[in-house]
């Protein structure tokens, strides 16, 4: 976590085809793919878009809900948020 820039890293590990409840990011988030495959799915279960390894995408707050779901064999990721709201006194999980 970086108050000084507003900035909370995570390292993100789904188990094969493992997906993750319906969202909406509230914040500008960034996300690079560094094992397996991301997939993503609209609120309705089509799939929005596959993201290999490899892959770095912006993604502006305020989009469509959606759940992320991890590909055929695990996968990892990294994400990267931009907040106004980070402050030391929240806990954050462990991953």
């Amino acid at each position: 976590m970086d108050e000084a820039n507003k900035i909370v890293d995570v390292l993100f590990k789904f188990a094969a085809n493992k997906q993750i409840v319906l969202h909406r990011h509230k914040a500008d988030y960034r996300t690079l793919v560094i094992q397996g495959e991301l997939r993503i799915y609209r609120a309705n279960g089509d799939i929005k878009e596959i993201r290999p390894v490899g892959s770095y995408v912006f993604t502006p707050a305020g989009g469509e809900p959606h759940r992320e779901v991890g590909g055929d064999q695990m996968s990892s990721f990294t994400s990267a948020t931009v907040t106004s709201t980070v402050s030391s006194t929240r806990s954050w999980p462990t991953i």
